[in-house]
């Protein structure tokens, strides 16, 4: 019985043994769902925290790792800057890398970079100095800054203002055509192609090998911040609901991991057979899409199901996610064994999921 446990446990602690140790201080939003770091306050360790509104305005000596709908970090950082929201906005100096995914990124024209950005969105605006890459995915992207390194795109239009000035190679691909305003604004040289980022007949090279691994390394981050805004939604909503299947997953996992694996061995045969009737088609999507949201709601409360294993002491909802979310984004990246890790924890809290709501459709839940 104690199996799953015993291999997890073994996993994480093999993972701390190989990893530098590094203190986290996690912060939990207030009733309103929102977090703030005032400016008279210091946080020594790396900052991690999820909620709606995010405003960092005092000095992080190490990391931040964030997730909200929208994000400011108006004070130095003193490692990397990894946010995931609707907008994020940098004001100041960030000694390490930026990481960012969201609608509308901006770097401030007071904000200075020391490593390289890494940025997925809609839009992407460049007004401070980069010390080293600006690597980028996006709809439109404009640089007002200056990026001592090399530009690696891949976007629909690239714009460089007045006080723009680019110190290597711009290179990947835009879907329109792009043309320095002054010679002297880019050091190195252009290595840019025009056409649809959507067109799988174009060989890529540059940016476009950097923006196809990129997008997956960054979408298996991106979808584990998501997860924290979406447990800290239902957390803010339905307490009782979160508390009742967060006990289920814990109590049970054994049984949980072997429903979750027969729901996924016969939920693809039985989508299959409806779909091969036209009239049951309809059926099939349905059945698809209560199956899908069956599995995004166990991921959450498997990663507290791991946050539960390591603390030694009742944590909060939001506090045994986010240990969740950031051992299993570690564990991930081992080859083969973090996978299957990784598929194990969301077995259980699909099977988790399954087995509450038949609990309540049958009404034996209390």
């Amino acid at each position: 019985m104690k199996l799953i446990k015993i291999l997890s446990l073994g996993a994480i602690l093999g993972l701390i043994t190989v990893l530098p140790a590094q203190a986290a201080q996690v912060t939990e939003p207030n009733e309103a769902g929102n977090i703030r770091v005032e400016a008279d306050q210091t946080v020594d360790d790396t900052l991690i925290g999820a909620g709606n509104r995010i405003d960092i305005r005092g000095l992080i000596r190490r990391n931040v790792f964030l997730a909200g709908t929208n994000i400011k970090v108006e004070n130095n950082v003193g490692g990397d800057a990894v946010a995931a929201g609707e907008t994020i906005s940098i004001t100041k100096k960030v000694d390490g890398d930026v990481i960012a995914a969201g609608r509308l990124i901006e770097i401030g024209d007071k904000a200075t970079v020391g490593h390289d950005v890494l940025a997925f969105g809609a839009e992407v605006v460049i007004n401070g100095d980069v010390s080293g890459d600006l690597m980028v995915y996006a709809g439109q992207v404009t640089i007002n800054g200056s990026v001592f390194g090399n530009v690696k795109i891949g976007a629909s239009n690239l714009v460089l203002g007045d006080q723009a000035m680019v110190g290597g190679n711009i290179e990947g691909q835009l879907e329109k055509e792009f043309t320095p305003q002054r010679s002297d604004q880019v050091k190195g040289s252009l290595d840019l192609t025009t056409g649809s980022l959507n067109q799988t007949n174009r060989p890529m090279h540059g940016a476009g090998f950097f923006a196809l691994a990129g997008i997956k390394i960054f979408t298996k981050i991106y979808t584990l911040l998501s997860t924290l805004i979406l447990g800290l939604v239902l957390y803010l909503l339905v307490p009782k609901f979160v508390d009742k299947l967060r006990k289920n997953t814990s109590s049970n996992y054994l049984n949980s991991l072997l429903i979750g694996l027969v729901g996924v061995i016969i939920s693809l045969p039985v989508i299959l057979a409806l779909v091969v009737l036209t009239l049951t088609i309809p059926v099939a999507i349905l059945v698809g899409l209560v199956l899908s949201l069956a599995w995004l709601l166990g991921s959450i409360f498997g990663y507290m199901w791991i946050g539960d294993l390591i603390s030694s002491s009742k944590w909060s909802p939001m506090m045994a996610l986010l240990a969740g979310v950031a051992i299993v984004t570690l564990i991930s990246f081992l080859p083969i064994l973090g996978g299957i890790i990784a598929m194990v924890i969301g077995l259980i809290g699909f099977g988790s999921v399954l087995s509450f709501g038949y609990q309540v459709i049958r009404k034996d839940y209390r």
